[in-house]
């Protein structure tokens, strides 16, 4: 949706790779913004404060591919979060 994002999170055991598929996005690496939009992609390290937000028109649609040891959604250190799940 329009202005939907994700919570400011990180993970102590994966690391994750973000593709645009379709839309523009605003993402948060520690203390930096980069936009994106379709066909680019980025790479967020283990232990970085990350978030994506949807800055374009119409929906986002992104592809996630999480690495490392642990995937588990246990791994998430949510440090803002829109949806009260902190």
């Amino acid at each position: 949706f329009e202005g939907a994002k994700l919570s400011l999170q990180k993970h102590q055991k994966r690391s994750e790779f973000w593709q645009i598929v379709k839309g523009k996005s605003k993402i948060t690496l520690d203390d930096k913004e980069y936009y994106l939009k379709e066909k680019e992609h980025i790479y967020i390290p283990k232990n970085t404060i990350h978030r994506i937000e949807n800055v374009g028109v119409g929906n986002l649609i992104f592809i996630e591919i999480q690495l490392g040891e642990d995937l588990k959604e246990d791994d998430i250190i949510r440090l803002e979060d829109d949806y009260g799940r902190i």
